[in-house]
């Protein structure tokens, strides 16, 4: 059945769970001006405690009492944003909030979405989401936000657990924007272009996924452990990216540091995978210095599985890697606590598809070069693991961009990649971090030919939004 109230409010209180009727999952069931529902005692194990869809542009409200065993609320309304959404689930268990809206979300300054003893969230629209503010608030679980247009992070959006970003279309952060996670949470990234103008944190990793990424002038990325970047293109214009420990990226195209830098704890992993792939550090003169400087005292590691020689340009000119000396001060490569220039065989480590003409260069994967197509799905495989679709259990799918998992040919350019330093995976639970280490210390990866970290578990995920 449906309540249609017109303009006037709805309130519906049950001491039980408050669900659709049977066949009616995908028609509307309540329209009115405003809704507030409230379940007391919350739903069974495994299903809902408050499933709706709804058409309303008024305010939308539901609460999931803290005296309830077992949570979930799940809204779906049609047409225009509410003006105002508070999702709040005090369940003990099952706990989890989700809140699709068919039209455009245009601004969630009055959205609120929460658990009390854990659970994930979800934000989700068929069209685009503008972020302006509101609040996301869970102790454990994850957050998602996905749209089938753009998403665009206008103020400050930050999450206490793993965030995932996901966009069929584009993922901007504005120059007053902000995304960061604290405790051990990822941040993480995916759409056919992602451009960051403002701030991204993430207490753990941030990964961005996408076709092109453009980190625009005065962007901070920055992230407690590492930074993982996939992409046909790198553009970084006056911008900083650092991380605690590794700092990793593979491009079909090129990578473009103008006045920027990337700063790593510990290593920095750079994998060039196409024929004609070239990193810049600067593409002309005159500009602030571009560099990459892995400290602790680590090496800097550029693959060029696709390349005989060359590859890189500094200060817009061309030079060979095994012979370029950096001058402290200015564009180049650097390693070590005091950022001593890096050499080849002095903090610099190189890869071609040549063979090994010295000891200190690390070999290529296999004698030729391999596509890594495989690597790439299997990056984006990792976070369908263990991204739920959005069936279950809030609710039938948002079309294309209900999942992580609809982006992965972000413009079908990325037909290869290699991310480097990790193995195809990125973020994390906080159990997997204090219980497991990685048996394959020292040892290559078998995709891109770099070096595996020895203190991250081979089986963490960048998002987990079960």
């Amino acid at each position: 059945g449906a309540i249609n109230a017109g303009s006037n409010a709805v309130e519906i209180k049950a001491g039980g769970a408050i669900l659709q009727a049977l066949g009616t999952d995908a028609s509307t069931n309540i329209f009115a001006g405003s809704a507030d529902l409230a379940s007391i005692f919350g739903g069974k194990s495994g299903g809902l405690a408050i499933s709706a869809n709804t058409q309303l542009t008024g305010a939308l409200s539901a609460t999931v009492g803290s005296g309830a065993n077992f949570g979930g609320i799940r809204f779906k309304n049609t047409g225009a944003q509410p003006v105002s959404v508070v999702l709040v689930d005090n369940a003990l268990a099952g706990a989890g909030v989700s809140f699709l809206n068919t039209g455009n979300i245009d601004s969630t300054s009055g959205y609120t979405l929460t658990t009390l003893n854990g659970g994930d969230l979800a934000l989700l629209s068929n069209g685009n989401i503008s972020w302006d503010g509101g609040t996301l608030s869970t102790p454990s679980g994850s957050m998602l936000m996905s749209a089938d247009g753009s998403i665009a992070v206008k103020g400050a959006l930050s999450s206490p657990v793993d965030l995932a970003l996901s966009s069929t279309s584009s993922i901007s952060v504005g120059v007053g924007g902000s995304v960061s996670t604290g405790g051990t949470g990822t941040a993480a990234f995916t759409a056919p272009s992602v451009n960051i103008n403002g701030s991204v944190s993430a207490a753990d990793d941030v990964g961005i996924i996408a076709d092109a990424i453009i980190l625009g002038s005065g962007s901070r990325t920055n992230a407690g452990h590492d930074v993982i970047f996939a992409a046909s293109n790198l553009t970084a214009t006056n911008s900083a990216v650092s991380a605690g420990h590794d700092i990793s990226a593979a491009v079909t195209g090129d990578l473009r540091l103008n006045g920027s830098s990337f700063t790593a704890g510990h290593d920095i992993f750079i994998n060039m995978l196409g024929p004609t792939s070239t990193l810049y550090l600067n593409d002309t003169t005159g500009l602030p210095p571009a560099f990459l400087w892995a400290q602790a005292p680590s090496t800097v590691n550029l693959s060029f599985p696709a390349r005989a020689s060359g590859g890189l340009v500094v200060d817009g000119l061309a030079v060979d890697p095994l012979n370029f000396v950096t001058v402290p001060g200015s564009s180049g490569l650097f390693y070590g606590a005091a950022k001593v220039p890096a050499t080849f065989g002095a903090g610099l480590k190189l890869a071609y598809s040549t063979g090994t003409p010295d000891a200190n260069i690390t070999p290529p994967p296999t004698a030729t070069p391999p596509t890594v197509a495989n690597l790439f799905d299997a990056v984006l495989a990792a976070v369908n693991a263990t991204s739920t679709p959005i069936s279950r259990p809030f609710g039938t799918p948002v079309g294309t961009g209900g999942g992580l998992g609809p982006q992965a040919k972000l413009g079908g350019t990325l037909d290869s990649g290699g991310i480097g330093g990790t193995e195809g995976t990125f973020g994390g639970s906080s159990d997997e971090k204090s219980e497991h280490k990685d048996e394959d210390k020292d040892k290559t990866d078998k995709a891109t030919g770099l070096k595996k970290q020895d203190d991250k578990p081979t089986t963490k995920k960048l998002s987990t939004c079960s």
